[in-house]
């Protein structure tokens, strides 16, 4: 990474991968706290009008249990004012005009 940034990173214990965040230190930055078993970053950003990033990965074959705690987890942050939400979430056979 180049210099000037704060590492913000969630990585896997049983193989390679995981999740980063990269904020530059001219911005305020701190992570919230999420469920350990999850594979989530959230960062708040900024100090008058703060900024929520919450950056999830799904894993292709993931149990309904597991993405029950994800959705109860997301529904926690999306009451936040100002939400950016990105990551993998492995949804292939997904119809988006009717879910």
């Amino acid at each position: 990474m180049p210099s000037g940034y704060e590492i913000f990173r969630l990585d896997r214990s049983t193989r390679g991968g995981g999740l980063l965040l990269a904020v530059h230190h001219s911005l305020p930055s701190h992570r919230l706290s999420s469920p350990p078993q999850l594979e989530i970053v959230s960062v708040e950003i900024g100090l008058v009008s703060p900024l929520l990033v919450c950056v999830v990965y799904l894993p292709p074959c993931l149990s309904q249990e597991y993405f029950s705690e994800v959705l109860q987890y997301l529904k926690s942050v999306c009451s936040h004012p100002r939400l950016v939400l990105v990551g993998d979430f492995n949804f292939p056979d997904i119809c988006w005009s009717s879910l």
